[in-house]
């Protein structure tokens, strides 16, 4: 089916330090029919730090016929020296991009980055 939201909505998320999509590590919203989030926000539980990477978020079948508020919102472990920003550019995917701050990087080698904790 659909899945319309109100732009008053927020989507609460658990994520984990696995990037896997749902089962027993990450909350996974599947939806078969068209996704309208209306401006919705998605609110993460951080349970375990973030890895850098992709965590899917909501899967759809049909068409995404408005955008989530681009900022998402964190609540639990702060995210340190990582960033994150909500990306709906993969068809029928809605995911979190986590990424290691700029600032937070160092050349270990050559062409190498390493993050310092």
């Amino acid at each position: 089916g659909n899945l319309g939201l109100a732009a008053t909505s927020t989507n609460f998320f658990n994520l984990g330090s696995s990037t896997n999509a749902g089962g027993g590590f990450n909350d996974l919203v599947a939806i078969t029919g068209n996704l309208e989030p209306s401006g919705s926000v998605v609110r993460i539980d951080v349970e375990q730090p973030l890895t850098s990477g992709v965590y899917r978020l909501f899967t759809y079948g049909g068409s995404k016929v408005t955008t989530f508020n681009p900022a998402p919102s964190f609540n639990g472990l702060p995210l340190g020296r990582r960033t994150a920003t909500l990306d709906e550019s993969v068809a029928n995917q809605i995911n979190l991009n986590v990424g290691v701050a700029a600032a937070d990087q160092r050349a270990v080698e050559p062409g190498r980055q390493q993050l310092v904790e």
